[in-house]
């Protein structure tokens, strides 16, 4: 099974182990055509290293590395803000 790799912005950092991303998808109605916004959020571990609010990166699946945490970071994305 292939890992799952989403474009994240970290929104939260209650903690220096771990951080809180929003992942945004656009959805579409089937009946009638609209589309709307899903905002899903992860927990995700950070390996010690230090993002700020706003920045956006990219997560991977992992295995379970603790209860709620399958995620860490695969890197921090570089471009406009």
């Amino acid at each position: 099974m292939a890992k799952k790799i989403l474009l994240a912005k970290v929104i939260r950092m209650p903690d220096k182990n771990y951080l809180i991303a929003s992942v945004d998808n656009i959805k579409k109605n089937k009946k009638y055509q609209k589309q709307y916004l899903k905002t899903k959020k992860y927990k995700v571990a950070t390996q010690g290293l230090e993002f700020k609010i706003g920045e956006k990166v990219e997560i991977v699946e992992t295995r379970p590395i603790s209860k709620e945490i399958n995620w860490k970071i695969l890197q921090k994305v570089k471009g406009k803000k």
